[in-house]
């Protein structure tokens, strides 16, 4: 596969956008990971859905998920862009404010709620697990469909601190946090892959993400985030990026250790936390 056609994968995976052909077997449809087929989709990446039998097509399919990884970062860009794009529209009809919210809006629409459950379902999981102390619990709450308590609030805070950092900067600079910051929380769910492992008794979509995340895709994905981010904030961009990729280091450590490795439920948690704590560290950077 092409570069541009492993980068049209990671954005078909990551997206609504369908940037790639979708092709059908006879009497069965072709397992189609981004535009969800054949019982297999994007969203399994935050289940436990098994991993499809081996065979020609499903593993074609899979190889070229494992090959879009290192884009990961561009498919954020592009996502940046285009929330970019719905906040210049609006910020010409309504308030600056409003037209923020409506772009996050937008982020839920065009990645059709990806990493946003996974958010909701660990932070479920996560209160279950401070609460009893029990692995058990903690793997039943993500796994339960009702979306609980801390998972409603988790989603309200996440929205809440996106908005009100994004408003804190001013004009030309809203415009690159709003490109960036999709550029970190796909980053992360690269750095966390390569240094995590899928617990035992979860070998669902998520396992391709610790299995066949490489080193060299890794550094791949490190080079693109990192030109990204300094050509948009310079030094302070590059500083923001490395607290948020040792806090990723530490979360992927502490997933590990209590867990038995990650889930793709807990790399869409990463994703979002990850955003926080970028647009966060980089606003206390921007005031300096």
């Amino acid at each position: 596969m092409s570069i541009f056609g492993d980068f049209f994968e990671a954005v078909s995976f990551l997206t609504i956008l369908k940037l790639k052909k979708k092709k059908k077997k006879k009497g069965i449809d072709k397992i189609n990971i981004a535009n969800g087929t054949a019982g297999l989709n994007k969203n399994d990446i935050n289940t436990n859905a098994i991993l499809p039998d081996s065979d020609s097509e499903s593993n074609s399919e899979i190889l070229k998920l494992k090959r879009s990884i290192k884009f990961f970062p561009l498919a954020g860009l592009l996502i940046g862009l285009l929330l970019c794009l719905i906040f210049y529209i609006f910020n010409r009809i309504v308030e600056p404010d409003a037209a923020v919210i409506i772009s996050i809006a937008f982020l839920f629409i065009i990645t059709g709620g990806l990493h946003f459950d996974g958010l909701s379902d660990t932070a479920d999981g996560l209160t279950a697990f401070l609460k009893t102390a029990d692995r058990k619990q903690f793997f039943k709450a993500m796994k339960d469909v009702r979306t609980g308590s801390s998972g409603v609030l988790a989603l309200i805070f996440y929205v809440a601190i996106i908005w009100a950092v994004i408003n804190g900067f001013a004009s030309l600079y809203r415009y690159f946090a709003l490109v960036s910051f999709p550029v970190i929380g796909r980053y992360s769910i690269v750095l966390m892959s390569y240094f995590s492992n899928t617990p035992d008794d979860f070998r669902g979509i998520g396992a391709i993400f610790t299995k066949d995340t490489t080193g060299f895709t890794l550094l791949i994905a490190s080079i693109a985030t990192f030109i990204i981010i300094f050509f948009l904030f310079r030094i302070n961009g590059i500083m923001a990026l490395f607290i948020v990729s040792f806090f990723v280091l530490i979360l992927s450590y502490y997933f590990s250790k209590k867990f038995g490795g990650v889930t793709g439920d807990m790399l869409g948690f990463t994703c979002k936390i990850s955003e926080l704590a970028y647009l966060i560290s980089l606003f206390g950077f921007y005031k300096i």
